[in-house]
């Protein structure tokens, strides 16, 4: 019997502009989808908490990420927790508080237009990301450090 747990649907990124005045376009949202969707899901691989570095160590592996959609400028993607030290940790986490944690993923990418980022942070102009959008892993993180749908105060 497997009783893997596997979280349907989750909503990865969106298209509206987050707290990091950062912009997700329809077409990147597409192109990530794409990304995930052509490793098998044992490639894409995820851990607890923010990582400075696209470098996982599989001790820190936790869960897997795959199927991923777009519908109504929403990415969405099956999840599911490894059966690993670090897995065992974040379905302890998410049996507690299952609404306290979000996935949110990893990459690099350069941001469309030729206004510099800072000018277009003094003027609040969201930073459109652009195609060159790579995933490189995806986080587990607490949703009071999301950038994603908290709201403004």
């Amino acid at each position: 019997m497997n009783n893997a747990m596997i979280l349907k649907k989750q909503m990865i990124l969106n298209n509206e502009v987050n707290l990091n005045n950062r912009r997700y376009p329809d077409e990147v949202l597409e192109s990530i989808k794409n990304q995930i969707n052509s490793n098998p899901k044992e490639m894409n691989i995820g851990t607890i908490g923010d990582r400075d570095t696209a470098h996982v160590n599989l001790r820190d592996a936790s869960f897997t990420y795959s199927n991923a959609v777009v519908e109504n400028g929403v990415l969405y993607a099956d999840v599911e927790i490894l059966k690993t030290m670090m897995g065992d940790e974040l379905k302890r986490i998410l049996e507690i508080a299952p609404t306290e944690i979000v996935f949110r993923p990893r990459g690099i990418g350069t941001f469309e237009g030729e206004m510099p980022e800072e000018t277009k942070n003094l003027l609040n102009i969201p930073n459109r990301i652009s195609m060159d959008y790579k995933i490189v892993g995806m986080s587990a993180i607490d949703k009071s450090k999301d950038a994603f749908n908290i709201i403004k105060e």
